[in-house]
């Protein structure tokens, strides 16, 4: 919650405290999503090495549940970030081989990572390996399981929306990217986590950086928002 208002530091303090305490009870699972979380904080730094070995170290406490899917996925997503490739690809694969082994999930609730939340981060790191429309297709296939799961956090779908978006865009498609970016747009200030304002940051340097949409009312028009967008997340709101 620390990270998502733009807390880092405080994020990684209590994840360190967190750390503490699932050494005292040797709990393995525990083990496993203390270090999820400082993958996660590593990240928001862009400390993208440590992410990654962070989510390695994870993934070899998680032996049963979601907790090694979410590892996987972290380490592909911590590599893609730096563009490696290779690794990138195979901690994907590391995540779909321990989506089969996965059964009971000790945890589970919101630190679950269910095929949407997969899809989430697949198609997120093949958009940054330059496999946009496999990004797209990951994409559909998590809005429409999505669609089905009421219990889908609004800042999972938020995400994948905004990197859909962004593979739109590099398909050639701002039709397209407006139309899977809209329900973002439209959340309201308490909503617009941190995170959520970092990447859609992203969406609209893409949009003024193409010289083919400078001339588009359409786009001008999603900059505007998008603008408005990060001018008032949730973290603004604090006193």
């Amino acid at each position: 919650m620390a990270g998502d208002l733009g807390h880092p530091a405080a994020a990684e303090s209590q994840a360190r405290t967190a750390w503490m305490c699932a050494e005292t009870v040797r709990d393995n699972t525990l083990r496993a999503w203390v270090l999820s979380t400082i993958s996660k904080t590593h990240l928001w730094e862009r400390r993208f090495e440590d992410a990654a070995n962070a989510a390695v170290r994870g993934y070899g406490h998680a032996a049963e549940g979601s907790a090694a899917v979410m590892l996987a996925c972290q380490e592909a997503d911590a590599w893609a970030e730096i563009g490696a490739v290779e690794p990138a690809r195979a901690a994907l694969q590391r995540a779909e081989e321990a989506r089969q082994r996965a059964s009971r999930d000790p945890v589970g609730g919101l630190l679950a990572c269910g095929t949407v939340r997969q899809h989430n981060y697949a198609g997120s790191v093949l958009l940054r390996i330059g496999e946009a429309a496999n990004a797209i297709e990951h994409a559909e296939h998590a809005l429409t399981e999505a669609a089905a799961d009421p219990s889908i956090a609004y800042g999972t779908l938020a995400q994948i929306r905004i990197w859909a978006a962004a593979a739109h865009l590099k398909a050639g498609s701002l039709d397209g990217a407006v139309s899977v970016l809209s329900p973002v747009l439209a959340l309201p200030p308490e909503q617009r986590l941190d995170p959520l304002v970092h990447r859609l940051r992203g969406v609209g340097r893409n949009i003024a950086g193409n010289p083919s949409l400078r001339a588009s009312i359409k786009a001008r028009n999603v900059q505007a928002a998008i603008t408005e967008f990060c001018a008032t997340g949730a973290a603004r709101q604090l006193p």
